[in-house]
């Protein structure tokens, strides 16, 4: 009897995590979840985490990023929240609630007893199989914790949020932008090694207006590429042909070692649109 598709694409998951590095070194160091690694990483590069803060860790379970803050939080307090059950945290208190309810707001100030000096997110919508739908539903998320952000963080406080490459980033990157004076972005080394965007700009039905705008953004995930992206790391990411594919190409050409272009033949004959492959940035 053959396997679903489901049960195999469980397997092949499977394999995938023990095979991974970090998957292993949660297993061997304790961790509840590969990602705390993405959290040690990150406070590696920006130093938030400190000894005496207050903390907010948003989608918190199973722990993995609220374990690696008590760790370092000593004389601080850190809620997390999450609308799926946690396991006790020595020195996290839990609260299983929704970032959606109307009085989530009200029982974060009420357990800080005023605001906050920093926030964590490594919220991600439940994945459906498509991979467009799942990045604007996680990237809605963020927006929901940058909005709500503005209202609970004291005013020299920080947010670490979780976000997706896709058509909606820039929303996201402009939300944040009109809320914080600084807008970093940093993919830790403990995230997977490749960038897809498959973003292209709503249709206006001017296609060479529609061909700049997208291109646009593709020139946006070639800069933010560059500074997130592994060394070896690899990009595939959707443009147009048009008055501004040279401008791209070049862009493309001036951060990677290998850059090529492909169309797939799921593509429309009469559709402009193609694909750029980078790989191995110049910083090697």
């Amino acid at each position: 009897m053959k396997k679903s598709k489901r049960v195999k694409k469980s397997n092949s998951w499977r394999i995938k995590q023990h095979r991974d590095q970090f998957f292993k070194k949660s297993k061997t160091l304790g961790y509840r979840s590969r990602a705390s690694f993405k959290l040690i990483q990150l406070n590696d590069k920006f130093k938030f985490l400190k000894k005496n803060i207050k903390l907010l860790d948003f989608g918190a379970s199973p722990g993995g990023w609220s374990q690696v803050a008590s760790k370092l939080i000593i004389s601080g307090k850190i809620l997390s929240i999450d609308i799926k059950a946690m396991d006790p945290l020595e020195n996290v208190e839990f609260m299983k609630c929704d970032i959606l309810d109307d009085d989530t707001e009200n029982k974060i100030i009420s357990f800080f007893n005023g605001k906050l000096d920093v926030i964590i997110s490594d919220m991600a919508a439940d994945t459906t199989g498509n991979k467009s739908l799942d990045s604007i539903r996680t990237n809605q998320l963020c927006s929901e914790v940058i909005n709500l952000s503005s209202k609970i963080l004291k005013p020299k406080g920080v947010l670490v949020s979780k976000l997706f490459m896709g058509d909606d980033f820039l929303e996201v990157k402009n939300l944040a932008k009109s809320m914080f004076h600084n807008v970093n972005f940093f993919k830790p080394e403990s995230s997977r090694d490749v960038i897809i965007s498959d973003m292209a700009a709503d249709t206006t039905g001017n296609k060479s207006l529609d061909s700049i705008r997208t291109n646009q953004l593709c020139s946006e995930v070639i800069n933010l590429s560059s500074k997130i992206l592994k060394p070896k790391g690899v990009l595939v990411s959707k443009l147009f042909m048009g008055d501004d594919f040279l401008e791209v190409k070049n862009l493309a050409k001036s951060m990677f070692h290998n850059v090529n272009f492909f169309k797939p033949e799921s593509s429309r004959d009469e559709s402009k649109e193609t694909y750029v492959h980078c790989k191995i940035l110049k910083t090697l």
